[in-house]
């Protein structure tokens, strides 16, 4: 008999007043995970975890957009998690409140534990990404690759690459070539 367990399962969660997409990488050979962008609707998206049969190890932002960090406070402080996020933004997603207009909703902050560069390997478990930095959209925006044998390399880049097309630059903090 065959074994048709995926190297990786990824789920989708639409989040928030546009439709932000939260990532969940598990590595179902382990039950490691982790959540990537979670935008907003923290309470949805922490049923959703707690119903995983995965080990959540913690939360990855490719950017500090306000449509990507919305839910990352009460998500680490509820569930226990690390945040992993850029150092160029860590200070943003400390300290949102300036950053970004009232009209937005109040987004709360969070110090990150772990600051990026680029070039580290991450690993949650047996759940590793390797974390590469890719300014343009936001200063400090960072991808989180996913290699895992019997499968095409799978990124997380935020919103650096749109379906169809490349991502945005004509956004506050984004860097035009």
């Amino acid at each position: 008999m065959t074994d048709t367990t995926p190297p990786l399962a990824i789920s989708r969660i639409e989040t928030g007043p546009i439709g932000t997409n939260c990532w969940i990488v598990e590595r179902p050979a382990s039950n490691d995970a982790v959540i990537i962008d979670p935008g907003a609707d923290a309470d949805v998206l922490a049923g959703h975890l707690r119903g995983l049969e995965a080990t959540v190890h913690a939360i990855l932002v490719t950017y500090v957009h306000w449509d990507h960090i919305g839910a990352v406070a009460p998500l680490a402080r509820e569930l226990g998690l690390p945040v992993y996020i850029s150092r160029i933004e860590a200070g943003v997603l400390a300290s949102p409140d300036g950053t970004y207009p009232p009209e937005l909703g109040t987004i709360e902050g969070w110090q990150a534990e772990h600051e990026l560069d680029g070039g580290e390997q991450l690993r949650f478990g047996e759940l590793s990404c390797d974390v590469m930095h890719l300014p343009g959209h936001s200063p400090g925006t960072m991808g989180f690759c996913f290699r895992e044998a019997g499968m095409p390399p799978v990124a997380a880049t935020g919103d650096v690459l749109f379906a169809g097309s490349v991502g945005r630059v004509d956004l506050p903090m984004a860097e035009p070539a």
